[in-house]
């Protein structure tokens, strides 16, 4: 699991012309981000993109890793909006996607599989028990 720590990434290998910047700011409603930021070429907008932290207002809902054009995408941590279960994997575009492991914290329970497009496809494994297929 990918842990959120203060100290910086290093810049993503597209920074190198000073196009993305290291900043914290709050978005609507008090949810606030720490990491990697491009500005959008229309404006003053800063767009989350390389490495960065998400975390939700008034949930346990946060987000540790890979950032595009504003969404989730390559690899990262995403907490569930009630803290019970942590996801750590693949995004694709703002969605689970590719291979993936959901820990649920109260059982211990783990559940590896494989998603596409935010649906699981394929369970790798489902306990301790390894599944050859299940869709």
């Amino acid at each position: 699991i990918l842990e959120d720590t203060a100290k910086r990434p290093p810049k993503p290998p597209f920074a190198s012309h000073g196009h993305v910047i290291w900043t914290t700011f709050t978005l609507s409603k008090g949810s606030s981000y720490t990491g990697y930021v491009k500005r959008d070429s229309s404006g003053p907008t800063q767009i989350r993109h390389g490495m960065g932290t998400f975390s939700h207002f008034n949930s346990f809902r946060k987000y540790f890793g890979a950032w595009w054009d504003d969404k989730k995408h390559g690899r990262g941590n995403e907490i569930r909006h009630d803290g019970k279960a942590t996801f750590v994997g693949e995004f694709r575009h703002g969605l689970k996607h590719g291979r993936g492991t959901i820990k649920y914290h109260q059982t211990g329970h783990v559940d590896k599989g494989i998603w596409k497009y935010d649906k699981k496809m394929k369970t790798i494994m489902r306990g301790n028990k390894f599944v050859l297929f299940d869709t």
